[in-house]
């Protein structure tokens, strides 16, 4: 299934593109608007897919790191977010050099979030759920070892 679904997200990929690029090159802003819509269905699957089909993953990760897998996924979509308003600013009538400053700014601001943000974030999950995997590695401790063992502490024999 996780096979199937790549194929899937990378065929949606390559038609988002694909179908964008005619858009980004076109001199009209009919032809412009026109791809911007047929790139945005796959985007819109893509993101769809993404922000609910991840839900049950999410469910089963440890409660520590599940605030943060969830604010991974959230700072992935706002950041797909900015590529159709970017794509579409010079359709919104701000024309030459300003369209062009607005679109270099959107999309530094949108790579910048998606590659420092994302890995600030992405760090902060592999580094909660290390210390998860360091903590249930441990042997137990004295107190969590005494009920099994009356009230003796760690090295003393219980008495009989």
């Amino acid at each position: 299934q996780a096979r199937s679904r790549s194929i899937i997200f990378a065929l949606l990929a390559v038609d988002m593109i694909a179908t964008g690029y005619p858009g980004q090159i076109a001199t009209t802003a009919d032809a412009r608007w026109f791809w911007w819509a047929v790139s945005m269905l796959p985007y819109t699957l893509i993101i769809l897919q993404f922000y609910v089909g991840l839900a049950p993953a999410i469910r089963r990760q440890p409660a520590q790191a599940r605030s943060l897998v969830i604010s991974a996924r959230s700072l992935t979509v706002l950041v797909w977010c900015f590529y159709p308003v970017v794509y579409a600013l010079p359709l919104l009538e701000i024309g030459g050099t300003n369209a062009f400053i607005g679109i270099q700014i959107g999309y530094a601001a949108a790579d910048i979030m998606a590659k420092a943000g994302y890995g600030v974030v992405l760090y902060m999950v592999v580094l909660r759920k290390s210390q998860l995997t360091e903590q249930s590695m441990l042997p137990p401790s004295d107190a969590q070892l005494r009920p099994l063992r009356g009230n003796a502490g760690f090295g003393e024999v219980a008495a009989e």
